[in-house]
């Protein structure tokens, strides 16, 4: 079968949809099926694909019409979008609503900020254009996949006519690749410190600032902790913002990283305090490691957490108190072991492989008929 992918970054060193969808693209040719990538940037991927370049452009308009333009060319059999068109087989919305993600973002900007985000012509052009695409995805797409149950509760409230067509199709991550280095491990014991790993691309968003000054919190409390920052390419304001609560020297910043693995052997607890994530990776991946992980209720990954036994879920995202109460909670080493066997034992039921099997059923059972792309 002749699938088309659409995403707008085809590279999984660029973030969670990235990683996905080059995983999902290597699924499909060990299935058999001809896949051609639609996309704005290409990594170094090394597969068999056919790579369909297509110009960046900063109005999603525009780029959803550059996107159209190759699938007729391509003439799938089935198309796969992650909410690049307009006239998606089936859609796979990465981040539940890039509008929803923009205006969470846009709420962290101090209050003048926000002022000039409300009035400015582009932005309001932006988001006018964002909301026009996302509802023709919604209401053209054959079949709309969630990747959790947060996703699906968002979208049934922003599209009540695409409720029947949405189901939930959880993230994944693999087990086999992501395992635990040493269950019951205790870096301290080695380092003398107890480290806390924050990894995101998107650092505001993901609530790096909270974490800091959480972290600070217990700093001040004299406890021997570390914060290691990984994902994060333009270091320089979290620095200041380390100098100013005074734990610039107990936080270290590892760039992009290609294999997250040694960084999560490394770590003693996953911090993900996220203002909005469909379903991180991230958190998939750190509980597959045996990690104990803190996010938010925010966070479509925590629906697979049981607060307290496999995890703790926060029920805001701003809440510093409640996440350094959390952090406290995880300087006991017995308390991360058990947390953290719980998170392995959790996550063995969501494996990458079977989520991409449930996405490319549903790619085959919309194929014959389907309405494609070049419509």
């Amino acid at each position: 079968m002749k699938i088309a992918l659409c995403v707008e970054g085809f590279d999984p060193g660029r973030g969670g949809q990235g990683v996905w969808t080059h995983g999902f693209a290597t699924h499909l040719l060990a299935r058999g099926h001809d896949v051609h990538v639609v996309s704005c940037a290409f990594g170094s991927d090394g597969l068999g694909i056919h790579r369909n370049p297509v110009p960046w452009h900063w109005s999603p308009l525009v780029r959803a019409r550059r996107f159209q333009t190759a699938l007729r060319e391509i003439g799938a059999d089935a198309v796969y979008d992650a909410s690049t068109t307009i006239w998606p087989g089936v859609w796979h919305p990465h981040s539940g609503s890039e509008l929803h993600a923009l205006d969470r973002l846009i709420a962290t900007e101090p209050p003048a900020r926000r002022m000039r985000a409300a009035i400015s012509p582009k932005m309001l052009l932006l988001r006018t254009q964002m909301a026009w695409i996302e509802a023709r995805q919604a209401r053209r797409a054959l079949a709309i996949v969630a990747v959790s149950d947060l996703v699906k509760a968002l979208l049934r409230q922003r599209h009540p006519s695409a409720g029947m067509r949405i189901e939930t199709i959880p993230n994944g991550t693999d087990t086999d690749f992501f395992v635990p280095p040493a269950l019951g491990r205790d870096t301290s014991k080695a380092t003398g410190e107890i480290v806390f790993l924050l990894a995101a691309h998107n650092p505001v968003l993901k609530g790096l600032d909270i974490a800091l000054q959480a972290f600070s919190v217990l700093v001040q409390e004299g406890h021997a902790i570390r914060l290691v920052v990984a994902g994060v390419e333009h270091v320089d304001p979290w620095n200041r913002m380390a100098e100013r609560l005074g734990v610039r020297e107990r936080m270290s910043f590892s760039g992009l990283v290609g294999d997250m693995r040694p960084i999560y052997a490394q770590a003693d607890v996953l911090l993900h305090p996220t203002r909005w994530d469909a379903c991180s990776l991230v958190v998939l991946e750190a509980m597959a490691c045996g990690l104990p992980v803190v996010t938010t209720a925010v966070n479509g990954a925590a629906g697979m957490i049981v607060s307290g036994t496999s995890g703790l879920v926060l029920p805001v995202p701003e809440d510093v108190p409640g996440l350094a109460a959390a952090m406290r909670m995880l300087l006991d080493s017995k308390i991360r072991q058990t947390m953290g066997r719980a998170a392995r034992a959790a996550i063995e039921g969501h494996d990458i492989r079977a989520n991409y099997r449930s996405v490319e059923s549903v790619l085959v059972r919309i194929a014959d008929g389907a309405e494609h792309g070049g419509r």
